[in-house]
């Protein structure tokens, strides 16, 4: 079993309580470091016509999206304030929304740029296709899944882009 790498702010105890095998949680870290900056300028353009109400529940699904992955990898903080911006975009808290979006995108920030600075093993060959194992892969489609009642287009497209990519294996 691979080890988890030393990250401020992930909690990988809490991360094993959603999925027990350590490459599965990598593997979703990575990903989630990658989709990271584009999920956060989406969330700074939406947030700047939030008073639009087609704007305000696009933010509202990215907020969730967020707020969903970071609990799976134990990024508490994150997490918890997701919480609190989806609720105040949802219950239309302008007062909320305005106090809480910008706390969220300045911790999303600070967590892009600690992720960025940790080095992980096989970064270096994120040209190369990946083999995922089996469980790796249903890991994978439970993410699809999750996406798509996310209704999260661009992160579906990006995580079915990862699955093309892949070779896949079988094994125990």
């Amino acid at each position: 079993n691979i080890q988890l790498p030393e990250v401020e702010g992930f909690d990988w105890d809490y991360a094993r309580k959603f999925c027990h095998d350590n490459e599965i949680v990598l593997s979703s870290y990575r990903q989630f470091r990658d989709s990271l900056p584009e999920m956060i300028e989406e969330i700074r353009g939406l947030f700047i016509s939030v008073e639009d109400a087609n704007s305000r529940d696009l933010c509202r699904i990215k907020v969730h999206a967020v707020k969903s992955i970071a609990a799976g990898l134990g990024q508490l903080t994150i997490n918890q304030l997701a919480l609190l911006a989806e609720h105040a975009l949802r219950d239309n808290d302008v007062e909320r929304i305005h106090g809480l979006v910008p706390i969220l995108l300045e911790e999303l920030d600070k967590c892009n740029n600690i992720m960025s600075s940790v080095e992980l093993a096989g970064d270096s060959d994120s040209n190369e296709k990946k083999e995922y194992n089996q469980a790796e892969f249903i890991q994978s489609l439970k993410l699809l899944k999750d996406t798509m009642s996310e209704f999260d287009v661009d992160l579906l497209r990006e995580y079915i882009e990862r699955l093309y990519t892949t070779e896949h294996k079988n094994t125990p």
